[in-house]
């Protein structure tokens, strides 16, 4: 599909419009972007909505009326692929609560499916090979490129026949009473807000085999990485990757031996979250011959 052949969205009136010319549709087709591969506070930054014929891009970024739209789509089905995702980010960004929710990517694992992925499902069910070029595209830019246009288009354009086709599956293979309960169970956990486990969240794969002091290390490393992630604004793996974390020989340059007693070190300021984060980001910066003063 050409970018040409797809309605943007950009204001109330047309968003009003297009609403009222669908209201005999019982079903329509809901995806979202967002750009937490660029930034930390990840944002909702495109809705794309399909009907029979119709597909539609949504700017979150104009301004609004978004109740027209969560109104809209919660009179009838909504049909995502892996809804999780995008439940959690139309909450967010357009206060949507979701009425029916059909959800293709449960529907085809519980027919047991090898491979789930709206691109496979695609090529298994209509022989057709999807781009994967703007997978990792920066979707809080504007103007949106052609190929992204049409990237986006494709995330909602076939999940109404797949849908059909999956629910006629269920119901001949005697699963569908098992799918409505997978999916209802789905739609509320994405209604949940997840809590972080403080004394988990910096316990990333590969630090299992540090040592005690090297855990220790490690979990001050994670918490300097996520406060600059957050003053700048930028994916945690931008400003350090995982596997820089828990480097052995970076671990080993960082291990934490009290230069002075505890009256001078709180004179020099190094008892402070701050000072001890700018400790931390020197010794980043310089990768080698640092040796911090606090612990």
């Amino acid at each position: 599909m050409h970018s040409e052949e797809v309605l943007t969205v950009s204001n109330t009136d047309q968003l009003l419009g297009w609403c009222d010319s669908m209201t005999g549709e019982p079903k329509i087709a809901v995806d979202t972007e967002g750009d937490s591969l660029h930034c930390y506070f990840e944002k909702l930054c495109l809705i794309q909505l399909s009907a029979p014929g119709q597909n539609v891009l949504v700017d979150p970024f104009q301004p609004l009326d978004f109740e027209i739209l969560t109104h809209f789509l919660r009179s009838r089905t909504v049909v995502f692929h892996g809804c999780d995702y995008d439940l959690r980010m139309l909450r967010r960004g357009i206060q949507f609560v979701p009425g029916p929710v059909f959800d293709t990517y449960i529907a085809a694992r519980l027919m047991g499916m090898k491979e789930v992925g709206l691109a496979s499902l695609v090529k298994h069910f209509f022989t057709i090979e999807l781009p994967k070029s703007s997978q990792k595209a920066n979707w809080a830019r504007r103007p949106l490129t052609d190929v992204m246009i049409a990237y986006a288009v494709n995330d909602t354009k076939y999940l109404l026949p797949l849908a059909e086709r999956l629910e006629q599956e269920l119901r001949n293979s005697s699963r569908w009473h098992w799918y409505e309960e997978s999916c209802i169970r789905a739609v509320a956990a994405a209604a949940e807000d997840r809590e972080r486990d403080p004394e988990k969240i910096w316990k990333i794969p590969g630090s299992a085999a540090l040592p005690t002091r090297g855990l220790a290390v490690l979990r001050a490393l994670w918490h300097w990485r996520e406060s600059e992630a957050q003053q700048a604004d930028r994916p945690p793996f931008q400003i350090m990757r995982n596997e820089e974390l828990i480097n052995r020989r970076f671990i080993s340059l960082c291990k934490f031996r009290r230069q002075s007693g505890p009256d001078e070190t709180a004179k020099s300021g190094y008892d402070q979250p701050a000072n001890r984060r700018n400790d931390l980001k020197s010794f980043a910066l310089s990768g080698i011959n640092w040796r911090p003063t606090w612990s």
